[in-house]
Order: structure tokens, then sequence, then C-alpha cells
């Protein structure tokens, strides 16, 4: 099969050394979360989503992960199965996964945690904390099933070699979040707990205010569609020297 020149110039690029991480240095997107049926050691996540180009230039489609899950999956009788790690690192796998699948979202896992490893036990905590937001994956490229999309400008992956999903803070694609509801909305056990204690800190006249501008964001946030309750956390930076409001309530 003759490859496209963007796919050759990619091959070359990126070499032919087994095993590249779906990961990138960008800021984040959607936060993870975690629900009350979740308290146990189950950390529930997306390790990809479909059509989303990554920092790569590639763009993984449904059905890509599927021979992979056929053969190592859960379900599978393979010697190595596709285990979770904790940031790609092959000394700190957390578990192997109950279940892995790809949905009409992305490729989605449900991971029973071990217990009495520290970086697994640790895991659970900043999962369900939010400080570990993002899904990822470890793969082989599959060059002939690999396509270029002009339009998109991205090169299309068909088909990949999966060894280990990760979780880790920042992914390829920071579309990849934490748990979800069965209803799709997004919570956080922590986030009263900890949005208190931010309000505390401001001086005890603007508290009122401030609680206030919260309750109409978070208002404004429920009558809009999900797609914009999914937009990227602000990059702005906080003002020096003060509360920057604005800034705060982006993040809420």
């Amino acid at each position: 099969m003759i490859l496209h020149p963007k796919i050759l110039e990619f091959r070359n690029k990126v070499g032919t050394s087994p095993i590249k991480y779906a990961y990138r240095k960008t800021a984040l997107k959607q936060p993870a979360t975690s629900t009350k049926e979740d308290e146990g050691r189950t950390l529930k996540q997306y390790f990809a989503i479909w059509g989303i180009k990554d920092d790569y230039g590639t763009m993984p489609l449904k059905g890509c992960f599927s021979k992979s899950i056929r053969e190592r999956g859960p379900a599978s009788e393979a010697t190595y199965k596709i285990t979770a790690l904790y940031m790609h690192r092959q000394g700190d796998s957390v578990g192997l996964p109950a279940v892995l699948e790809e949905d009409e979202t992305g490729l989605y896992a449900e991971i029973p945690v071990v217990e009495g490893i520290q970086v697994a036990d640790e895991l659970v905590i900043r999962h369900k904390r939010g400080l570990c937001n993002n899904g990822s994956y470890g793969f082989d490229y599959v060059w002939d099933k690999m396509e270029y999309d002009e339009k998109a400008d991205a090169i299309v992956m068909k088909e990949c070699d999966l060894f280990e999903i990760s979780f880790v803070t920042i992914g390829a694609q920071t579309e990849t979040y934490g748990v979800r509801n069965s209803d799709g909305t997004y919570t956080d056990d922590f986030l009263l707990e900890d949005t208190e204690a931010l309000i505390r800190k401001v001086a005890r006249k603007d508290q009122m205010e401030l609680r206030s501008l919260i309750d109409r964001h978070i208002a404004l946030a429920k009558s809009q569609p999900n797609e914009q309750k999914q937009d990227s956390l602000d990059t702005s930076k906080p003002t020096q020297g003060g509360i920057d409001y604005n800034y705060l309530l982006s993040k809420f």
C-alpha cells in the first residue's frame, strides 16, 4: 500500500519504536468527576474521544481499538491483557479494566483500582479530587490502516494496536474526562467544600456578593446546552494583589 505523503512524513517524525503515547502538554479542558455510587475504587474514564484531533495531528475513529479489545480486552483469554497504568509508567500499573469498550463517545473503561499499592491508592484520591483529569492510551500505529483527511488536516487512525490505558494529568485529547452520572451531568464530591473554603478567604464584606455571583453563574450554566458546558477552562491568570472575580467565576 502506498502511504499518503503526510502519513510518510508523520512516520518519519515519530519513528518506529513501539508504543506511542496519546499525551499532550497543553491546558486542561474537561474536569474529572466522581459520583456517590463511585465511593469505592472503581474509576470510570474515557481514554479517547472519536473525531478529535490530538496534539500529534492524529484522530482516532470508532472501531480503531476493536481488534485490540477483542484480542487483549477483559473478555479475552490473552496472557497479557490491556492494563491500566498511571502516567504511562509500566511500573505503576493500577488495575485491569473490568469494562473496556468503544461506545458512541469514545474509548470507555471501568477499572477496579487495586488496594495496597501506594500509587494506586493515591490515584483514587487524585481522580476524585479532580487532580488527574484526563485519559490516554499507549499503542502502536498500524500504518496501512491510516488515512489523511484533508478537510480536517488530520491523520485518521482506523486501527491501532492498543496495549495500555493511562490515567494522566494532561492527555493528548483534553476532551477525555472522568466519571459521569447516568444522566450525563458532571459532579464533583468536593466542589461545595472547596468552594466554601475559598469563599472564607475573601473579606467578609465581599462574601455575600461572591455567593450571589456564583449562584447566578450556576443558574446560567444550567440553562446552557451540554456542548457549551464542556467548553475549555479560561487560561487567563488571576490578577495580582487581590481576587479577580471574573477569573474565579470562570472556574465554576
